[in-house]
């Protein structure tokens, strides 16, 4: 059967579809339209007849501040209703009460309960208590505003419990059904006494109709409280009792004011690796400078709020809506949002999205950084800085990333110094390990003078000048626990090449080049770079070695012999890793041998190791979750070329769970 027969029967289903779509919608607005005008006609005048004569009483929950307690006070300024305000706090309690005993007539209009909406037992007093007011004051039970609501924002993630959705949908949901169901018995022996019916507002909001980021147990709740108050105002039609669901937008509350912090508590109380992912405390910055914008922004007055509710309590039954929008940002921006279909509107709501710190991470099959071990950390960023490396983030645990500044030639190869008091002296630059980095600056003479005046820097011999190398120029120098840092200026051909290939990439000099491995056995370790990817660049044997720029790292030209050198590096990298073996002096294996790191990005660190053990490396050291400044919890594991010495790191920076 070919394809076009086969997609028929689909096509007709569709379409099918599509018309009984259409009709009952087209039916539907009929129906509406012609109960309307039944309606309409049936009203014989203006004039309302309120029916039952008794004085009304309305409940309302949540009266402690917000929308509650300006409706309680409201209601009891204004009009002849009995109001019932439930509080949940002492102070609430204290602070009605006060203005209950201060009616203008003496008749009093306004009880106070104190009321926990959670309580099973709080809400059976409420029941009695209403029942008490009903029978002394020969009224009526005509309202029930279910405004009692709380908010905890943040992203569900945030939470590794379900304690604070339950608590928010046990205010926000079970709140409402709760005390309804105590009351409800009581508004139904009346309720076809009203002539207008009794009514029982919800307290929805706007999340309640199209649900926003980051506030996800709360849009839960009150998207509860729009299905179920859409099958109540049902349900209850027959009864006479109108049940109306309020949607206010930014509206300037408590919870309003209180949602920044509230969002910051919760990230902050997130478990470490979920906040890694966001961008540790740069996430939590990012919060604090959004909201203080909001905070100075546009926000409708509670007022708006109670107006509304007054309005809905006195308006005539057949008028009532299901729902109500109120604020500037509700009627426009929310309701739009309600009735856009869910792709377009969340093209839009994706703009609201505090979204992560996208923290750039080094790409897989590169050397990220190299560590270098350090006694004090604020005396070694001081020396560093001066180089022109700049730092990157926070400090964290004892270390501090550095960096050559940003280009667009790809990831600039970080410093990661790291605190030790207690590290081992180190011994000099001959000997095996990681001993030397170099900084290509292509007018090092002119960067020299710069770090012995502007920076206070001597070098740690007198600066050399090649005649071999054609006017090559290396002065070095050592930070404050003697590693070796230098600046290296290469032959005018090369030189011109590489600053115009720097002016392209915008790469500001000096940068970073490239890092020394001191090895004992130059075949193995080269053979072991090799394995692991690295291409070479150049080689260096013994009678190709520029042996007149020894002198600048204060060693004797006259009676050194370098066996044999080898820069080589990742195909996708520019950073160079030289590996390199010494005759004279003799290399040895001291404890400095373990004081600085080379790091190379991968996707799966055991697989990594795995490798690096096929290879011919040792000491294998197995994957943990290490926490690093900037990146938070990575992945890592190490290796060494050889027994002591020379360590390289397998890092993963996107596998931050543990």
């Amino acid at each position: 059967m070919s394809s076009r027969s086969s997609a028929l029967p689909s096509l007709l289903a569709t379409a099918a579809n599509f018309a009984i779509f259409s009709t009952i919608c087209a039916v539907a607005h009929q129906w509406h339209g012609w109960k309307q005008l039944q309606s309409a006609l049936s009203t014989s005048s203006d004039k309302r007849d309120k029916g039952d004569k008794r004085k009304r009483l309305i409940v309302i929950s949540g009266c402690d501040r917000g929308f509650g307690r300006l409706l309680a006070e409201k209601l009891n300024e204004t009009t002849d209703y009995l109001v019932l305000a439930l509080v949940l706090t002492d102070k609430g309690l204290e602070e009605l009460n006060a203005v209950a005993d201060t009616a203008a007539n003496g008749e009093k209009r306004l009880f106070v309960l104190q009321c926990d909406v959670t309580s099973d037992e709080n809400i059976e007093n409420a029941k009695g208590r209403v029942s008490q007011i009903l029978e002394e004051q020969d009224a009526i039970l005509y309202s029930i505003v279910n405004n009692a609501g709380i908010a905890d924002p943040g992203d569900f993630i945030f939470f590794s419990n379900l304690d604070i959705f339950k608590r928010v949908m046990d205010v926000n949901f079970f709140g409402q059904l709760r005390l309804t169901q105590a009351l409800l018995p009581s508004m139904l022996r009346t309720s076809q006494t009203i002539a207008d019916g009794a009514r029982i507002l919800n307290l929805s909001s706007v999340g309640g109709s199209s649900a926003a980021p980051s506030n996800t147990s709360y849009n839960a709740s009150k998207f509860a409280v729009e299905g179920w108050s859409d099958s109540l105002r049902l349900e209850l039609e027959a009864f006479n009792i109108k049940v109306v669901k309020i949607r206010p937008g930014q509206i300037s509350t408590a919870i309003q004011t209180d949602y920044s912090s509230n969002l910051l508590k919760n990230y902050k109380a997130a478990p470490s690796q979920i906040r890694d992912l966001y961008g540790g405390d740069a996430y939590g910055d990012k919060v604090s400078k959004i909201f203080e914008g909001i905070a100075a922004g546009p926000q409708s007055k509670p007022s708006l709020v109670t107006d509304t509710l007054t309005e809905i309590l006195e308006m005539r039954g057949s008028k009532l809506a299901p729902s109500y929008w109120v604020g500037n940002d509700a009627h426009t921006l929310w309701r739009a949002f309600h009735s856009l279909p869910a792709t377009v509107g969340d093209s839009v709501k994706r703009l609201f999205v505090i979204a992560p710190i996208q923290i750039d991470v080094p790409q897989v099959d590169i050397i990220s950084h190299v560590t270098i071990t350090v006694k004090n950390i604020d005396k070694a960023l001081t020396f560093y800085q001066k180089f022109g490396l700049e730092i990157v983030g926070e400090k964290k645990n004892g270390c501090q990333f550095l960096r050559s500044r940003p280009s667009k030639s790809g990831w600039p190869t970080h410093v990661l110094l790291k605190e030790d008091e207690n590290m081992a002296s180190r011994g000099n630059s001959s000997n095996i390990g990681m001993t030397r980095l170099c900084m290509y600056c292509p007018n090092a003479k002119a960067e020299a003078a710069r770090l012995e005046k502007q920076c206070g820097l001597t070098p740690m011999a007198p600066p050399a000048t090649s005649k071999l190398a054609a006017g090559a120029y290396i002065a070095a120098y050592q930070d404050p626990d003697g590693f070796v840092i230098y600046i290296l200026q290469l032959p005018p051909v090369i030189n011109i090449a590489l600053r115009c290939s720097h002016w392209w990439n915008k790469v500001k000099t000096p940068n970073m080049f490239h890092w020394t491995v001191n090895v004992s056995d130059i075949k193995a370790g080269m053979a072991i770079f090799e394995k692991l990817g690295f291409v070479k660049v150049t080689d260096g044997p013994a009678d190709k070695v520029v042996y007149d720029l020894l002198p600048a790292f204060g060693i004797s030209q006259a009676v050194s012999v370098v066996e044999h050198y080898r820069l080589c590096k990742l195909p996708k990298d520019s950073f160079v890793a030289t590996v390199f073996k010494w005759g004279t002096p003799k290399s040895e294996v001291g404890a400095a041998a373990l004081l600085n790191t080379m790091t190379i990005s991968v996707r799966d660190v055991p697989e990594a190791l795995e490798k690096a053990k096929a290879l011919g490396m040792v000491e294998i050291e197995s994957p943990k979750y290490v926490d690093l400044p900037v990146f938070g919890k990575v992945h890592v594991g190490a290796a060494y070329v050889e027994s002591g010495a020379n360590r390289i790191e397998f890092c993963c920076f996107t596998n931050k769970l543990e």
